[in-house]
């Protein structure tokens, strides 16, 4: 059996003498696992779409429940992310979090379109990693059915005033009905309803200053924590190259 994809590499293992298991999110099978033999050889026509981040499309066959990459074409390799490290280590935050909430019945087309959009917005020169990081954490958690109730507060329905979120509740309450949850200033508020309503190809489309984007990535990274409750060792990483970040 042939199952033609197009597919973004989350993860590389070499195996065996020369040999690579993929772990692939696919736009039709959602995430998947395959072997790609002698892609490690510097000859191998596999090489270049067998590398982490690489979006290619894909000839497998199956036999069994395993699965072999038989041919491959590269669409984008992503290669210039490779030469910031700081961008490097977001990236493979971005693929280990996808690895972590998608299977082979999840996150297909969504999550890849997602991942796809923001890689390639990192691998621009200029771009603010920040930015990237947050829109691509609350939108993933919208994407697997964990947005964010942003519209008023939880409790009395008040709709302006100062707000503090929740990262566990996913919700937003006024100052009286806060339960110690975390100030959110109505820029980033704003910034945080706008990143969950948003059109696919308007993602990226807010302007806010330097500030509030602190703010902005320090909340969407707690609420995607607090969501997951997993530890993931590339953002462990990031936050070794950003140490000195302001927080919330």
């Amino acid at each position: 059996m042939l199952i033609n994809t197009d597919g973004v590499v989350l993860r590389t293992v070499k195996v065996g003498n020369g040999d690579k298991m993929l772990t692939v999110l696919t736009r039709d099978n959602g995430k998947i696992s395959c072997i790609a033999r002698g892609a490690c050889s510097l000859k191998s026509k596999k090489l270049a779409c067998t590398q982490n981040f690489a979006y290619s499309h894909m000839s497998l066959s199956k036999k069994g429940d395993r699965l072999s990459l038989e041919q491959c074409e590269l669409i984008e390799d992503f290669y210039s992310i490779g030469s910031d490290i700081e961008k490097t280590a977001v990236a493979g935050y971005m693929a280990q979090v996808c690895e972590y909430v998608t299977d082979e019945s999840l996150g297909g087309e969504e999550l890849t379109s997602l991942l796809l959009n923001c890689l390639y917005v990192l691998s621009k020169d200029g771009t603010d990693i920040k930015k990237v990081k947050a829109v691509f954490e609350l939108r993933t958690m919208t994407a697997i059915g964990h947005m964010p109730d942003l519209e008023a507060c939880h409790v009395c329905g008040a709709e302006t005033g100062e707000m503090l979120f929740s990262p566990q509740g996913g919700v937003i309450s006024c100052a009286g009905h806060g339960g110690g949850g975390l100030r959110v200033s109505p820029a980033a508020l704003n910034a945080m309803r706008y990143i969950c309503a948003c059109a696919d190809r308007r993602i990226f489309s807010f302007t806010v200053s330097a500030e509030c984007l602190a703010e902005l990535a320090a909340l969407c990274e707690r609420y995607t924590l607090a969501q997951l409750d997993h530890r993931f060792s590339t953002l462990d990483f990031y936050r070794t190259l950003t140490a000195g970040a302001p927080s919330v």
